[in-house]
């Protein structure tokens, strides 16, 4: 059994908020509420349109079964990033860090990446077998992460 990515997220976010306890709490700075907002909705934003893209091309959103991939999206976001919704994890926890304003919650976008790489990978993989030169015409334009 594999663990979701999005169950990996939440534990990111877990650690952060952990990690910021342990500081002492949140260390303020003129902005924080208003810039880690800002990011947050960015995370969100980014989340729902690669999910509303993938809906709308009715392919598979499921990370565990990418084999059921009716079609190869490249539009949208999907023209920008491979992974828009795992990117929008990692720019979910900068905002986390951004409103904690400790830098040692930092640590956590780039674990989490690592984490999720090889999901990433399998995906990747079966959307090649899947889409053939297609995808890999799609992987050479554009970047996994941004």
């Amino acid at each position: 059994m594999r663990i979701l990515p999005p169950v990996w997220a939440a534990g990111a976010v877990a650690a952060q908020v952990l990690a910021t306890r342990l500081a002492g709490g949140c260390r303020p700075y003129p902005g924080r509420t208003q810039l880690s907002d800002v990011v947050a909705v960015g995370s969100l934003a980014l989340a729902a349109a690669g999910f509303l893209s993938l809906v709308q091309a009715d392919t598979t959103v499921h990370p565990t079964h990418p084999h059921l991939s009716s079609s190869l999206v490249t539009s949208g976001v999907y023209a920008f990033s491979r992974n828009p919704l795992y990117l929008s994890f990692l720019v979910g926890l900068l905002a986390v860090s951004l409103r904690t304003g400790r830098v040692r919650t930092l640590v956590a976008v780039p674990a989490l990446a690592a984490v999720l790489t090889p999901q990433v990978e399998r995906e990747e993989q079966a959307l090649a077998h899947l889409f053939g030169d297609e995808f890999r015409d799609y992987a050479a334009r554009v970047p996994r992460w941004l």
